[in-house]
């Protein structure tokens, strides 16, 4: 009797509106065209973001020392000139639609904004011969929020950098992160390159690189 009577008083406080009521928020995925207006790109469409997000851009890698005892790396410590490049691989985004936990749905009477993810292939050369990547990513748009986060198993990196964890500890992915600061046009990005071992125990994380990047 108890549990029908609190699912009715629930019921009664959704359809009053309460702005106490919990969001009712959709989950799902679909793909749209680029070239489509989205309300919750401020009426951009995909392409038009994209095209702000891919420069062209002013960038700089800087190499950091991992810590002691912990790895070695090439290139020595320092900075180098890096061409970044980011190129749409497809005229279709996928369109993420998220729903909220049960903890979410009473902690908060908003929804998540929607995300637009576009796919691309991002690359990194440098002229110190340590990157000459090309990755493939998805920019993801999600209001005035544009970034790419990859994580790649077992990469091998096609410039000349290199990692060595110290002892029994393997190579398990690396990350490369792109964040770009907030709006439609992007004046800046802030990006790194983080590396993972793999060992009993926990496992170690290395920062291997920071990624600055102005408007030409």
């Amino acid at each position: 009797m108890r549990t029908a009577a609190r699912w009715i008083a629930l019921a009664l406080l959704v359809a009053s509106g309460c702005d106490d009521a919990p969001a009712l928020c959709t989950d799902g995925v679909k793909h749209v065209s680029v070239d489509e207006s989205l309300d919750s790109l401020g009426g951009d469409t995909p392409r038009e973001r994209f095209d702000r997000a891919a420069g062209p851009w002013d960038c700089t890698v800087t190499w950091i020392a991992p810590p002691l005892g912990i790895a070695t790396q090439t290139p020595e410590p320092g900075s180098s000139p890096l061409e970044m490049t980011l190129e749409r691989t497809s005229d279709e985004a996928r369109y993420r639609q998220y729903a909220l936990s049960y903890a979410e749905q009473w902690e908060s009477t908003r929804c998540q904004t929607d995300a637009v993810f576009v796919p691309c292939s991002l690359g990194l050369a440098s002229e110190d011969g340590a990157l000459d990547e090309t990755i493939d990513c998805e920019l993801r748009l999600q209001g005035e929020n544009t970034y790419i986060h990859v994580v790649v198993a077992d990469y091998a990196f096609a410039g000349e950098h290199a990692l060595t964890f110290a002892g029994e500890v393997e190579r398990a992915a690396v990350e490369f992160g792109v964040v770009y600061t907030p709006g439609g046009e992007p004046s800046r990005i802030d990006g790194s390159i983080v590396e993972a071992g793999e060992r009993k125990g926990v496992d170690p994380l290395v920062t291997t690189a920071r990624i600055e990047c102005g408007r030409l």
